[in-house]
């Protein structure tokens, strides 16, 4: 297991280059995601943080920004085994834009996520000033959303019927795994929003699902699904394991889009 001290203190370093650097223009720095939930797995895991400024270009303060964390994230994660090659992810906002409804932490079933399950951890709290979505937007950004990666990934389709040797034209081993969990527990999250209940938790999806009036299909898989990401915290799958595990994320994924739209 990599040490997660190391990945705290690369948080802390950089939070405080955002301060000095841009000094009053920040009001709130906030993370989400499994940094926030507590459920981080060093080397598998990355941090997501949402800086919010008072006012102008969030696309250039996310720039000098996001220099800012590649730099912190040699100094700090250099050697560090990982999914992504950015293990630090930043992004920007205004606060014109949540006033507004334009930011990015108040569309459709994201905003309840970033309600829910993200922590402050410099200046203000400013959840309680995103303007919150109806009902409808909800359901409409979830079902996108869902369409959305099945649409990226419509390449799957060939690959459920081909070996493995296929797949490794277009992923490598992790992203194979990285994929197939995100198509499990974040397109159940997802699923769960358009019935408005907005869990991000691995755990709590999973008891959500098991506990309600859902089709048997959908629990036995989750619960597999989860009994994986419990052996894979610990020790990597095989590459054939991870390649069939793929493919049942994707057609799990379908068949939550088929529940959704019916």
């Amino acid at each position: 297991m990599q040490d997660i001290e190391k990945y705290r203190q690369a948080v802390d370093s950089l939070i405080e280059q955002i301060k000095t650097e841009f000094k009053d223009d920040v009001i709130s720095i906030v993370v989400v995601g499994s940094w926030a939930r507590g459920d981080f797995i060093p080397g598998q895991s990355d941090i997501d943080l949402n800086i919010v400024i008072k006012t102008g270009d969030s696309s250039e303060y996310e720039a000098r920004i996001r220099t800012l964390a590649n730099s912190i994230q040699k100094e700090y994660l250099s050697g560090f085994s990982n999914l992504k090659e950015e293990i630090i992810g930043t992004s920007v906002t205004t606060m014109n834009e949540i006033k507004s409804g334009n930011s990015h932490l108040g569309g459709g079933f994201v905003y309840y996520d970033f309600l829910n399950s993200s922590k402050i951890l410099f200046g203000e709290d400013i959840r309680d000033q995103i303007l919150s979505p109806s009902k409808e937007e909800v359901f409409a950004s979830a079902q996108g959303c869902i369409e959305g990666i099945l649409n990226k990934y419509n390449f799957m389709e060939e690959l459920l019927k081909a070996d493995i040797e296929s797949a490794r034209k277009h992923f490598s081993e992790r992203e194979m795994a990285e994929l197939a969990f995100a198509m499990f527990f974040r397109g159940s999250s997802i699923f769960l929003a358009t019935k408005e209940i907005h869990i991000s938790n691995k755990k709590q999806i999973l008891e959500e699902i098991t506990k309600g009036s859902y089709p048997d299909w959908m629990k036995h898989r989750l619960k597999m699904a989860y009994n994986y990401w419990i052996h894979w915290k610990e020790e990597d799958l095989s590459e054939e394991d991870v390649f069939d595990f793929l493919k049942m994320a994707y057609i799990y994924l379908k068949s939550l889009n088929s529940l959704i739209a019916s």
